[in-house]
């Protein structure tokens, strides 16, 4: 086991900075120069509620059911993360792909900045939801979100959505790292808590973090 902390920013549109820290206990299953995968259990209720969103030109809504560990993948060099949910018998519950900045990695911390757009995929990859796609153009209209990393966040999610329409995401996923996840070796629980700072606040994000 190792000591994991992991900072996780969100701007508001309406000017407020929300910050999650996540402290504790986590096995590095994979660290390389491309990616991290990190495996824990939950110190928290996770969300269990269905998600709605957009697949193609219909909205739908898919399950998210309660999960008690996570593997989060780190790529350090695209503009996401993927936080993969598990239940008590260690099968995937769903998956929940942020858009984000790459994460700067410190002596003390992992620092990662949202870019608001986010996709759901379910637990077999047969069925996804892309949501806050508004919250998305609104944050590019108010100058939180750069023209080149909004772009470079679409072609993200759209080079996702061409893997999941294949049905080769879980595929890709298992080219990254192929090792399933086990509850082996996973010991203590996770602090989680949250930060919040008023418009205009310093929210005291470490310089050269995204």
């Amino acid at each position: 086991m190792t000591h994991f902390e992991y900072y996780y920013r969100r701007r508001h549109l309406d000017g407020t900075t929300s910050i999650s820290v996540s402290s504790g206990p986590v096995v590095v299953r994979c660290n390389t120069d491309m990616l991290g995968v990190f495996d824990y259990r939950l110190g928290w209720p996770s969300i269990a509620l269905p998600q709605p969103g957009r697949r193609g030109t219909s909205q739908r809504t898919i399950d998210r059911p309660a999960a008690v560990a996570a593997r989060l993948w780190l790529w350090y060099t695209r503009p996401m993360r993927i936080i993969q949910q598990f239940d008590q018998s260690a099968g995937t519950t769903h998956f929940r792909i942020d858009f984000a900045t790459t994460p700067l990695c410190m002596p003390q911390a992992t620092y990662q900045t949202d870019l608001y757009l986010d996709l759901f995929v379910t637990a077999n990859g047969d069925d996804y939801v892309i949501d806050d796609e508004d919250e998305l153009v609104r944050a590019a209209s108010q100058g939180l979100i750069s023209p080149e990393s909004q772009a470079a966040v679409l072609s993200q999610c759209d080079a996702l959505v061409q893997l999941l329409e294949a049905g080769q995401f879980l595929d890709w996923l298992a080219s990254c790292y192929s090792v399933p996840f086990t509850f082996d070796d996973l010991r203590g629980e996770r602090d989680n808590q949250k930060q919040g700072f008023g418009p205009g606040e310093p929210d005291g994000w470490p310089l050269g973090a995204n």
